[in-house]
C-alpha cells in the first residue's frame, strides 16, 4: 500500500475538487423512463405534459426541438448566418 504525505493529498484534493463541476443552481439530473432531464422540476413537467398528451389536451409533444431564430441573409453581397 502507498502512502501519501498530507501535502500531497491537499494538491489531490483541490485537483479532484478543482474538476468537479458544480449545476449553477445545485439541480441533480434525474433519468426518468430513459430520459434525462436537468432536474426534478423539469422531469415532473414532462410527466404533467404526457398526461396532458394522454388526455388529448395537448398534441404533437417532443422534447428540446430546434427552430431557427433568424434565417441568414445577404446584405451588400455577402451571406450573413447566426450559428
Amino acid at each position: 500500500m502507498e502512502h501519501m504525505s498530507v501535502e500531497e493529498y491537499n494538491v489531490l484534493y483541490k485537483e479532484i475538487e478543482a474538476n468537479q463541476k458544480e449545476n449553477k443552481y445545485s439541480n441533480e439530473k434525474v433519468i426518468i423512463d430513459g430520459l434525462e432531464f436537468d432536474s426534478q422540476l423539469e422531469a415532473n413537467r414532462w410527466y404533467e405534459l404526457k398526461l396532458l398528451q394522454r388526455a388529448k389536451q395537448i398534441k404533437d409533444l417532443r422534447r428540446q426541438i430546434r427552430f431557427e431564430l433568424q434565417p441568414s441573409y445577404k446584405k451588400n453581397g455577402k451571406t450573413y448566418s447566426i450559428n
